[in-house]
């Protein structure tokens, strides 16, 4: 017959049941906040504002997925304690609904909700100081962008620079909110994480059976998930820092190049016909300029995107739970919670 502290699979059924709301907490903060508001990373950047978003849909998914399996663990460990008290086999099976099949974390769907396609409310869920950031972060890029125009309509061939800065229209407030947020939904997975290996490893304290070797396979794979879940916030909670901090370096270089520009064109322009073949010039040579740097941008933040994946894992290697990797199904929800 099988042999339990029940005392202690008792207390690791509460202790999971104590902390249970800090992870369900982190879930919902991941699903309502990890999305970037209007326009996110801008039209240039959209397939990489979408590898953020598949990965991050991804990881809510698997979250709230880990909050089902805790709940069947749970459930599970009071279900051994009866079984144990009634002189029983242990045997905790049928601890789960049955797991929902559809999911949304393709690629094409991130890029489905990046850049100007996303629908995400350029203030709805920011605080004060960032709805106040946002709008000045709006309202400096739309005088830069009219400048620009202004600019092209004095020199044509100055539009590489204006086609350029408009693909980089962005909300860099946003990325660095939500890089703040993804931190703070980490510690809470982590806190939790914590208190599930202390939950597991008092359970299995004088736990004398073949029932805990299934037991002990589960709660690892949970663990594990949540750990890649962690790491993969923290990977992408520096991947919006470093992509906001390049996109707000070309703006804060822009915004003071453009005004002056202008001012130098109206002033050529003023001055034919010299002046305007200068103007026509200095159009060309800036358009060349800055359509150069954002280029520059663009390759160098599409480079840092490849580090991402090589130094965190792509979700084909994340996702190899249920017989085939890349299966764009969360794991959590193909673990199957039982032991017996």
């Amino acid at each position: 017959m099988a042999k339990i502290d029940r005392s202690k699979v008792k207390g690791a059924a509460s202790l999971l049941e104590k902390h249970k709301p800090e992870l369900a907490k982190a879930a919902k903060s991941l699903r309502e906040d990890y999305r970037l508001e209007w326009p996110g990373m801008g039209l240039f950047l959209s397939p990489l504002e979408a590898l953020y978003n598949q990965t991050a849909e991804y990881d809510a998914e698997n979250l709230e997925a880990g909050v089902d399996a805790v709940a069947a663990i749970i459930k599970g460990l009071n279900k051994t304690v009866a079984n144990y008290d009634n002189a029983e086999d242990i045997n905790a099976t049928n601890l789960q609904g049955k797991p929902s099949g559809k999911t949304e974390t393709g690629y094409l769907h991130g890029l489905g909700n990046a850049g100007f396609f996303n629908t995400n409310s350029p203030t709805g869920n920011a605080t004060g100081w960032e709805t106040a950031g946002t709008i000045i972060d709006y309202s400096a890029m739309a005088v830069a962008e009219m400048t620009a125009l202004l600019c092209t309509v004095l020199s044509p061939p100055f539009i590489p620079a204006l086609l350029a800065a408009s693909g980089l229209l962005c909300n860099v407030p946003s990325m660095f909110s939500t890089a703040n947020d993804l931190s703070d939904i980490q510690a809470q997975i982590d806190h939790f994480t914590d208190q599930f290996d202390a939950a597991t490893k008092l359970a299995t304290d004088d736990w004398d059976d073949d029932s805990v070797t299934a037991f002990t396979d589960v709660t690892t794979k949970v663990k594990s998930e949540l750990g890649d879940i962690s790491a993969s916030l923290a990977g992408l909670g520096s991947y919006l820092q470093t992509v906001g901090g390049a996109l707000l370096a070309f703006w804060l270089a822009f915004i003071p190049f453009i005004v002056p520009f202008l001012a130098t064109l109206t002033a050529e322009q003023a001055a034919p016909p010299e002046g305007q073949a200068a103007a026509q010039a200095e159009g060309a040579a800036a358009g060349i300029t800055w359509s150069t740097v954002a280029e520059t941008v663009i390759m160098g933040l599409a480079g840092i995107a490849v580090a991402y994946i090589s130094l965190n894992g792509s979700l084909d290697t994340r996702d190899d739970i249920g017989g085939q990797g890349g299966d764009d199904t969360p794991d959590l929800k193909q673990i199957k919670i039982e032991w017996h």
